[in-house]
């Protein structure tokens, strides 16, 4: 699934299917820039991205996918709440949010200069990347502050 930006620049692009015979049915759009893809794929298990299922049959029986692109968050304005599983996330040099539940960032996760990010204790995880711009804030809970990986820190 591949999604770009009205003048054709690319945006983002996520393999789809598994190792036998993969067919595609429909792909569609909702009004917020998800995107639906409707297919089916005959191998032990099938991958979406980051995202697997395997096939409940034996290899060779086909299975049915309905799969959905996750959506970009911009913070733009202040005294934004925020919560979710997002693809990119930006909060720009005006944008301020309070997180009131978990964020996960599967892209880039960037706080521009001026910009806020105050976490509320809540974690913050993803597999993207974590971009902290000179002059953003990011206000977290825990000593323990940023890593890359494990239990403790509260932004992975």
């Amino acid at each position: 699934m591949a999604k770009l930006t009205t003048s054709g620049a690319w945006l983002s692009a996520v393999r789809a299917g598994g190792s036998l015979d993969d067919n595609g049915y429909g792909v569609g759009s909702d009004i917020t820039g998800n995107l639906y893809a409707t297919g089916s794929y005959s191998s032990a298990s099938a991958a979406f991205g980051s995202i697997g299922l395997s096939n409940p049959g034996s290899p060779g029986y086909t299975t049915s996918f309905l799969a959905r692109s996750l959506a970009d968050l911009v913070v733009n304005t202040g005294s934004q709440m925020s919560t979710g599983v997002y693809n990119n996330v930006t909060i720009t040099s005006t944008g301020s949010t309070t997180l009131s539940s978990f964020l996960v960032a599967n892209g880039v996760l960037t706080v521009q200069s001026g910009g806020t990010l105050n976490s509320n204790c809540q974690p913050i995880t993803g597999a993207g990347s974590f971009v902290l711009a000179a002059g953003g804030t990011l206000g977290i809970c825990h000593a323990q502050g940023i890593a890359s990986t494990g239990p403790a820190a509260q932004c992975k």
